[in-house]
């Protein structure tokens, strides 16, 4: 049944296209994850996270447009990178490691569970069946010319049953609905070894929390342009959050003032905080005003905004 074998050549394009789409809205999310996630140096660079979203377009268009051998050769590579994508997610979730992968932007939270590999999983299913559509000289377009009534019918049903799927997966957000929930009781320890939790921290001046960890590439943006950020956005405060103090000859020009550790990461689990460089604004009155915040766009995003507000 040649709608068997398109549906899924179809499902792959989709889900590629909406990949790269979604990343090309969202870079610093991709390039946030992409430094937290276990890969090779080289692929922590900035650029991967222009290359990744346009290659999965790419990708998306080869597969609808191409037939024969240039769609198996199309589908190989989408085949080398679905499963280097289920690679990497099966290792973190085989870890216990609550990162999120940014595979879809900014759309879904994007956590890595056993969901997502088995979404992987399909996906690989789908380039290998794409692939071997190619070899067997079949593209989509001439595929879709020729379909009888009843290939259609099959075929509607199955696209029905995938967009369904991304209306339950996909988290949507809307502009302007952000609910504020109280500030979680996490405590974090000062340089000179006193507690203080988050509620406390905010009791009497608004605060900036940023999460920083070691060895990533936009935390260290992050912590150059915290000194700058302090007097900017006064009255509200800056503080930073390092998991181990022992890292804090990373951060040189960081005021020793704005440092707090938390070597228990329970201020970040209270937020939901999954990845670095992240961020959350804490109000006055007990409620989060904003946050979590992935990434460096998104927290110099908030910055931009408090300025705003506090300088009108």
């Amino acid at each position: 049944m040649p709608s068997a074998w398109i549906s899924s050549t179809l499902l792959l394009a989709g889900v590629l296209a909406l990949g790269g789409v979604s990343k090309f809205r969202s870079p610093g999310d991709v390039r946030a994850a992409l430094q937290v996630l276990p890969l090779p140096r080289v692929v922590r660079r900035p650029w991967v996270a222009t290359v990744l979203p346009a290659l999965e377009a790419a990708l998306a268009l080869g597969l609808l447009l191409t037939s024969g051998w240039a769609l198996a050769l199309v589908a190989a590579v989408a085949l080398a990178l679905t499963l280097s994508f289920l690679a990497l997610v099966t290792t973190l979730v085989q870890r216990g490691e609550a990162v999120r992968c940014a595979c879809f932007g900014s759309l879904t939270g994007g956590e890595v569970t056993w969901v997502t590999v088995l979404r992987n999983a399909l996906l690989v299913v789908a380039a290998l069946v794409a692939l071997l559509a190619g070899t067997r000289g079949h593209g989509v377009v001439g595929t879709l010319t020729s379909m009888s009534t009843a290939d259609w019918a099959w075929l509607a049903a199955v696209a029905f049953a995938a967009v369904l799927a991304v209306a339950v997966g996909l988290r949507q957000e809307v502009v302007g609905s952000y609910e504020r929930t109280p500030i979680p009781d996490a405590t974090l320890v000062r340089l000179d070894g006193s507690e203080v939790t988050l509620k406390e921290l905010a009791k009497d001046q608004a605060q900036l929390v940023l999460f920083l960890s070691p060895g990533c590439g936009p935390c260290m943006e992050v912590a150059q342009l915290v000194p700058t950020w302090s007097p900017q956005i006064w009255p509200v405060g800056v503080q930073v959050v390092l998991h181990d103090p022992g890292v804090l000859t990373e951060y040189p020009f960081i005021e020793p003032v704005a440092l707090f550790t938390d070597d228990e990461d329970s201020a970040p689990r209270s937020l939901d905080v999954t990845m670095t460089p992240s961020a959350a604004l804490l109000g006055t009155d007990g409620l989060l005003a904003a946050g979590p915040l992935a990434g460096l766009e998104a927290i110099t995003a908030q910055v931009d905004a408090i300025r705003t507000r506090t300088h009108a």
